[in-house]
C-alpha cells in the first residue's frame, strides 16, 4: 500500500474522522457532488534519504489534507480531527497487509480558503488545508553489481 493509501485508511479508521464525514476519504480529488464534510489527500512533494552507498529505507513525502465544508466551524472542526489522528503519530498505519511504518508524522501548518458560490445557492465551500510532513520506512532497491 502506499503511504498516501495508508493515511486515507488511518483517517477513516480514527473515530473522530469517520464520525465526521463516514468513508468520504478521498485521494487526489473528490468526486462530483459529493456531499459534505470530505477530505482530499494529496502528496504534494516528497524525499528519499540516502547515504554514501544506497537509499537508506527512510522517506519523506508531504501531504496536503483539505478538510472541506458548507460552513467554516465544519471545517475548522475536521481539521482539528485529522491534527489530533496525525500529528506527531509514529506507529503502523494501513489494514494489513498493505501497511506502512510511520516513524514520524509533524503538522507543519495550515491555511483557511472559502470559495464563494457558483450559483444562487448562497453556500461556499471553507477549506482548511493542513500540510503534512510523514518520515516513514520503504523498500530499498536492490541492485547486482557486475
Amino acid at each position: 500500500m502506499s503511504i498516501a493509501g495508508a493515511l486515507s485508511s488511518h483517517l477513516k479508521a480514527n473515530t473522530d474522522v469517520s464520525l465526521a464525514v463516514g468513508s468520504r476519504v478521498y485521494r487526489g480529488v473528490a468526486p462530483q457532488g459529493t456531499p459534505f464534510p470530505y477530505i482530499v489527500i494529496q502528496q504534494i512533494s516528497g524525499r528519499h534519504v540516502r547515504h554514501m552507498t544506497a537509499a537508506s529505507g527512510l522517506a519523506g513525502p508531504v501531504f496536503q489534507i483539505s478538510c472541506v465544508a458548507d460552513d467554516p466551524v465544519g471545517a475548522d472542526d475536521l481539521s482539528d480531527a485529522v491534527r489530533e489522528a496525525l500529528d506527531h503519530f509514529e506507529g503502523t498505519i494501513g489494514t494489513p497487509p498493505n501497511t506502512a511504518t510511520v516513524q514520524a508524522a509533524f503538522v507543519e501548518g495550515e491555511a483557511y480558503t472559502f470559495d464563494p458560490p457558483r450559483d444562487a445557492s448562497d453556500v461556499g465551500i471553507h477549506v482548511v488545508r493542513t500540510t503534512l510532513e510523514v518520515w516513514h520506512t520503504e523498500t530499498v532497491p536492490v541492485f547486482a553489481h557486475v
